[in-house]
């Protein structure tokens, strides 16, 4: 049983896939190349038809509540979420899908469980997202895949070490101050930290940000990452899972390793 963690910091898990639509019409002008210029469009009947379909279909897998994001007729972004679905009921999954304009999300919310638990939902969702895309986006490969955890540390699992010291000492993240900045300093302790790192993975790009943050009103430290192809993905089921499988267990590996410290505090079972 691979090792799990009963306080996990984990607040939501994303599985995204964003693609080049066609045939929308740009805010403004019919000119073919007003999008690239204002990336503001506005949909038409087949794009309401594609929502429909997916709502329908999701519907049908258990995810009855919609709520629309951006009211009819009015003008949305590329990649921006338009629908939402989930879930109604106790004992429902805490899974959520989101279909927008070049953009089909899937997203694990707390009680997260595990990957094994979640990947179905990732599957299904894949599955439906392809028998329904618009005819000429069918066939057309998705320009970006990525898979993003978004970790929130409360002061259960942060205690009292400052945000620099828990980025330095739990998360192995240097952040000495450069010798300018301590010579005007007050403090060698940043007041407030926040830093960001991008680094070439075998399948695309690792994104880290980590630093201060605030979730439910409450102060703490975020660790966001996230792992995106750089190149395209073609539209099939199976070419985009074994990415998301691949990007699962860079990830996991890299949390485990960089949160060992604070095992115990996040209370694990199983063994890794």
């Amino acid at each position: 049983m691979p090792i799990t963690f009963a306080k996990a910091p984990l607040i939501e898990l994303i599985a995204e896939l964003r693609w080049i639509p066609q045939g929308s019409t740009p805010l403004g002008s019919g000119a073919p190349n007003q999008a690239a210029v204002t990336g503001i469009f506005l949909g038409g009947a087949k794009q309401e038809e594609f929502y429909n379909q997916m709502g329908r279909e999701l519907f049908h897998l258990g995810f009855e509540r919609s709520q629309r994001l951006v009211p009819m007729n009015m003008p949305f972004s590329l990649h921006q979420a338009v629908y939402r679905f989930q879930s109604e009921g106790e004992g429902q999954p805490p899974v959520l899908y989101q279909v927008g304009y070049g953009l089909f999300s899937v997203h694990a919310l707390p009680p997260y469980h595990s990957w094994a638990q979640f990947l179905p939902f990732v599957n299904r969702g894949i599955e439906i997202l392809l028998k329904n895309r618009l005819e000429d986006d069918r066939s057309r490969p998705f320009s970006q895949t990525s898979l993003r955890y978004i970790n929130f540390f409360n002061k259960d699992l942060v205690r009292d070490r400052t945000t620099a010291s828990f980025v330095a000492d739990v998360l192995k993240i240097p952040t000495k101050l450069p010798l300018p900045i301590l010579k005007i300093a007050a403090s060698n302790e940043p007041k407030s930290l926040f830093t960001k790192v991008v680094v070439p993975v075998g399948i695309g790009d690792l994104e880290l940000n980590v630093g201060d943050g605030q979730f439910n009103s409450q102060p703490g430290i975020l660790l966001d990452t996230m792992i995106s192809t750089t190149n395209e993905t073609a539209a099939e089921s199976s070419a985009i899972m074994r990415l998301y499988n691949s990007a699962y267990s860079i990830v996991h590996s890299l949390f485990f390793e960089m949160t060992r410290p604070i095992h115990d505090l996040m209370e694990p079972h199983g063994e890794p």
